[in-house]
């Protein structure tokens, strides 16, 4: 493990897990909407074509 939290797997293979909580995006004022989609492209293009990135979302647990 590194200082940042990133996990070395190999020489050339990192891994980080982030924890987002629920919002919610339709009862979210305009300005918070878009606040939220410029963080999310910013998250998106933060990564080249070299680097391959995997988003995994899961219900929360009062969901289930």
């Amino acid at each position: 493990m590194l200082q940042d939290g990133i996990c070395q797997v190999t020489k050339t293979f990192f891994s980080k897990t982030i924890q987002f909580y629920d919002i919610n995006y339709q009862l979210a004022l305009n300005e918070d909407k878009t606040t939220i989609f410029e963080n999310y492209c910013d998250f998106l293009n933060y990564f080249d074509s070299s680097i391959s990135c995997l988003l995994y979302t899961s219900p929360s647990p009062r969901d289930t």
